[in-house]
This record gives structure tokens, C-alpha cells and sequence, in this order.
């Protein structure tokens, strides 16, 4: 990637995390429901390779078997759970499990008569780890993300049924009555997603996700009855190598949070580090473009006792206003009016909130 560009999106990320809302907590736990789309090309070809190249030689007229179609694999339900741990503000690492399950039934008919069941069941597990990254907006709960992790698929009992039945398109011997297609084998991939979380209060909201899953899982055909057909040329007719789960998929669920950091407290016990008045006034300027405010009070009032001046006056009463203690606020607000009288702006605002 240009070197630029990577200077660019540094620069766009640092400022982006300087300014945004942090989540208040050090764990969160998420719980969701999704739907996938899936589209496992080789394996639905296979589908309809069983009927007409499974059958064609034992049936009565070949020909028809190519217009029995069944349905193919397209979707799958899913349930996750992630559990993060925050490493720094906004930034977390976390472990994945998702669940993926479909289960397919069809019946199939020729000259109104059943020749052909099939049964697919798809249990499908996943555990992985990854990194997510949010971030927030001022004075809402609003936290957009995006994330990415990787890990294991494997099936839990996750087979393929195939029975037919004796009429006049089949001539059905006992090998070929009943098929059975065993998915045991694991696979690798991951998820890249994006979403949204709301936050009613610190440890509960809800959150909506959308996302890429790339999952191809191997598996081999037994070579017994239909499954050991070969085509013309002396090649198997059955020649799917995996299972592709991959796919978009999006959900919705819960975001909970713990160990919530009561930031009035932690501020009250910390010590100023010590400086010029131009230094604290500096790192009050850092904690209140980080919306601490109660550490930006604590540097603007030890600059103040030193060298008080109008904008100091103004940044206190900041700091009072967002900490919810109005009459302090308009205490250093008149303050600095008294200093600034031709400040009309600020004066119209106190005189809203007075």
C-alpha cells in the first residue's frame, strides 16, 4: 500500500480515537441471533448428479430423471456469543462462538409417484478469536465497530440421507436404497464484520451486525453404491472436495458490560502531576478533548490558584457544566463574563442555563 495512504489512515484513526466516546468497562459479553446466506456451488451440483447419475442406468426412461430437481443448500440459521476484553479505550480483543444450523427435507416425484428423499442436516460449530474496534459519539451511547477474528469450523453431527424407492423409474437394489454422506472433517476461516451498539446505560444495550464468513469445510464421499459412479471419461461423477459455508450474513442481539470504572472516584484519588501553570493548563485541555472532566477540573483549578486568567475561568466552568453541578459552572462562567463582558455568545448560553 502507498506509503501515504498508511500515513493517511494513521493520522484519520489517532484522530478519530482522540475525540471518541469511550465504553466504559473492561469486559462485555454479546449475545446475538443471525441469519447467513450460504451458496455451496459444487455441492448443490452433486445434489442433482445423485438423481439422474445415481439412477439413470436402472431407470426406465433416463431422460425424465433430468428434470428432478430438489432444493439446494442457500441459508442457514445462527447464534453467537463473543466475549471481549478491553485493552485499551474502545479497542478489545475477544473470543468467538457461533452456531450454524439448517436442515433441508425433499421429497421428490416422477409420474406422480415418490422415487427419491433426501434429508441434509447442517450442525455446524465455530470458536475463534478476534479484534474489534469501536467508536463513539459524544453525549450518546452510539458505538459503531468493526471487527475481524479468525479460527475452527466443525460439524456436529452433520450428515446427508438418501433414499429411494422402488417404482416404475428405478429398478432399486440394496446398495442403492439408501446413501448416507457423513460431514465430519474441520475447517478453517473467520468472519469480517461491521456494526452498531446502543448502550442504555453502561453495562446494557442492544446491537445489530453485518458481515463476510469465509468457511469451506472438506469432506469425501464414501465409495460405496451411487457415490461410486464415474462419468464417460472414467471420472467420478460426485467430485465436490468441501462444503462452502461462506457467505454475508446479519443479525441483531444484546451487549452487556462489566467492570465499570466510576471515573469521579478514581479522579478524586489521583494526584496532579506537578508543573508550570501553562503545563496544567495543557493537561486539562488533554482530559477535557478526552471528556474527562473530572481530571481536566483538577489541572485547570491548581493553574488557576497560579496564574488565573478569563479562559481559565471559562474551561472551570466547562468542566462544572458537564459534571452536572451548574451553580459552580455559572459561578466561573460570571467569572470570566465579568472579565469578557463583550462576549455575547457565552452570555446568551449561561443565561439559558441559569
Amino acid at each position: 500500500m502507498n506509503k501515504k495512504i498508511l500515513i493517511l489512515i494513521s493520522f484519520i484513526l489517532f484522530f478519530i480515537n482522540s475525540y471518541a466516546e469511550p465504553i466504559n468497562a473492561k469486559f462485555g459479553i454479546g449475545i446475538k441471533g443471525a441469519y447467513t446466506l450460504i451458496d455451496p456451488v459444487d455441492f448443490n451440483d452433486d445434489f442433482s448428479n445423485v438423481i439422474y447419475y445415481g439412477y439413470k442406468n436402472t431407470a426406465t426412461n433416463p431422460a425424465t430423471l433430468k428434470t428432478l430437481t430438489g432444493s439446494l443448500l442457500s441459508a442457514m440459521g445462527e447464534g453467537s456469543i463473543d466475549v471481549k476484553y478491553f485493552l485499551i479505550d474502545n479497542f478489545a480483543i475477544y473470543l468467538r462462538s457461533d452456531y450454524l444450523i439448517t436442515e433441508y427435507d425433499d421429497i421428490l416425484t416422477l409420474d406422480q409417484k415418490d422415487v427419491l428423499e433426501s434429508h441434509i442436516v447442517l450442525n455446524t460449530m465455530y470458536f475463534g478469536l478476534g479484534v474489534r474496534y469501536y467508536l463513539g459519539f459524544e453525549g450518546i451511547k452510539l458505538f459503531p465497530y468493526i471487527s475481524l477474528d479468525g479460527g475452527a469450523f466443525m460439524h456436529m453431527q452433520s450428515y446427508w440421507e438418501i433414499s429411494a424407492t422402488s417404482n416404475s423409474a428405478f429398478t432399486v437394489t440394496n446398495q442403492t436404497k439408501y446413501q448416507v454422506v457423513d460431514f465430519t472433517d474441520m475447517g478453517f476461516g473467520g468472519n469480517a464484520e461491521i456494526g452498531l451498539e446502543f448502550l442504555f446505560t453502561d453495562t446494557i444495550g442492544i446491537g445489530i451486525g453485518a458481515g463476510y464468513r469465509y468457511a469451506d469445510l472438506p469432506f469425501s464421499y464414501p465409495q460405496t453404491g451411487i457415490f461410486k459412479n464415474k462419468d464417460s471419461n472414467g471420472n467420478p461423477v460426485f467430485n465436490a472436495l468441501s462444503i462452502d459455508l461462506s457467505g454475508l450474513y446479519f443479525g441483531g442481539g444484546l451487549a452487556l458490560y462489566f467492570g465499570v470504572i466510576d471515573k469521579s472516584k478514581t479522579s478524586q484519588t489521583t494526584q496532579v502531576k506537578t508543573g508550570t501553570p501553562q503545563q496544567y493548563e495543557k493537561y486539562g485541555d488533554y482530559y477535557l478533548s478526552k471528556k474527562n472532566y473530572n481530571f481536566a477540573l483538577r489541572y485547570y483549578v491548581a493553574a488557576e490558584k497560579q496564574n488565573p486568567s478569563a479562559e481559565l475561568y471559562k474551561k472551570i466552568g466547562l468542566c462544572y457544566y458537564y459534571l452536572k453541578n451548574k451553580p459552580k459552572a455559572i459561578q466561573y462562567f460570571d467569572k470570566y463574563l465579568e472579565l469578557n463582558p463583550t462576549d455575547t455568545k457565552t452570555k446568551n448560553w449561561v443565561d439559558k442555563i441559569r
